[in-house]
């Protein structure tokens, strides 16, 4: 019978993957919303990541970019920008990107997010130090996003909504690693 439940709770983690309910989650919401136990992803992550790698033809031993794959977040990252947004709610200005050097964004944020002004162009930066040095050494009027390499569900999220307030006209550049 254990083995039977424990089957049975690795086919809906797994059904659930495939119906793409793990977007924006972090593993324990996840697998208690879909199991009722919140240890159940953690039970059977080993699995689960077999059967990702093979779905996804990936050779990696990075199990978070598996994670990353079916949108699943550990623990929602912040995200790093600078520029002309800001995070109001009720009246009150919660974050402002313009505050030196950048400031963070939380994906639970989005909702209440606002572009002030039209930036110059917006720009995603993957690598930490480029980014960094970027924000504190040029002032251009741009909006700046840290990437940081394979972009996080959160920061994909965030990075949709960005651009919905842009208008067309203005560029959307991407310095990526050579790699």
């Amino acid at each position: 019978e254990l083995e039977t439940q424990s089957a049975a709770e690795f086919l809906s983690l797994l059904a659930a993957i495939s119906a793409d309910l793990a977007k924006g989650l972090d593993a324990r919401t996840f697998s208690l919303k879909v199991t009722g136990d919140s240890k159940a992803f953690d039970r059977h992550a080993t699995r689960i990541a077999s059967v990702l790698s093979h779905q996804f033809d990936e050779t990696t031993n990075d199990v978070d970019v598996l994670w990353k794959r079916i949108g699943l977040e550990r623990f929602g990252h912040p995200v790093h920008v600078r520029g002309p947004v800001r995070i109001e709610r009720d009246g009150h200005i919660l974050v402002d990107c313009l505050a030196p050097p950048f400031a963070s964004v939380h994906p639970e944020m989005r909702a209440h997010m606002k572009l002030i002004t039209p930036p110059t162009h917006l720009l995603t930066i993957e690598n930490y130090t480029s980014f960094n040095r970027y924000v504190r050494e040029i002032d251009d009027g741009s909006l700046v996003v840290y990437t940081g390499g394979f972009a996080s569900a959160g920061t994909i999220d965030i990075l949709r909504s960005l651009i919905s307030y842009l208008d067309t006209s203005i560029p959307i550049l991407h310095w990526g690693d050579i790699d």
